[in-house]
């Protein structure tokens, strides 16, 4: 069992911009969006079950985008939305986000590495958001 739950997602993911269209009916989420997150949702629990990945309360994120020309706002908004109601029941779990984007030869592809963050945010929730601040930044 570890604390440490990691993956890689293949391909090109689909820009976040795109996550939420207005047509003639209302806001709509794209097909291939909507795939994209059921992808990632799919292969966080594979690994969970895999890595016998234990629930928690909290969590930090990692994420490299290798060969990726989307945002890192937009790439990150997809991944945390995949996760959701698999990895934790909502993003707010997440107290720290690292996000960064390389080139190499070995293909287009999301790499996720997830780490329990319980004992980092023991009282981060009821703290006064000076000591949240203070707290966040002691990761």
């Amino acid at each position: 069992m570890s604390d440490v739950l990691a993956f890689t997602i293949e391909g090109v993911p689909p820009s976040g911009n795109r996550a939420s269209r207005i047509g003639l009916r209302g806001a709509y989420t794209p097909r291939e969006v909507i795939e994209y997150r059921e992808r990632i949702a799919s292969i966080a629990f594979a690994e969970i079950v895999r890595q016998k990945f234990p629930r928690a309360e909290w969590f930090t994120l990692e994420v490299t985008a290798y060969n990726v020309r989307s945002d890192c706002d937009n790439l990150c908004a997809e991944i945390l939305d995949g996760l959701q109601g698999v990895v934790y029941e909502s993003d707010h779990r997440v107290i720290d986000l690292h996000v960064r984007k390389q080139k190499d030869k070995a293909g287009t592809r999301v790499a996720v590495r997830i780490t329990h963050a319980d004992a980092i945010a023991a009282g981060y929730e009821k703290a006064p958001r000076a000591k949240r601040v203070a707290l966040r930044d002691a990761t």
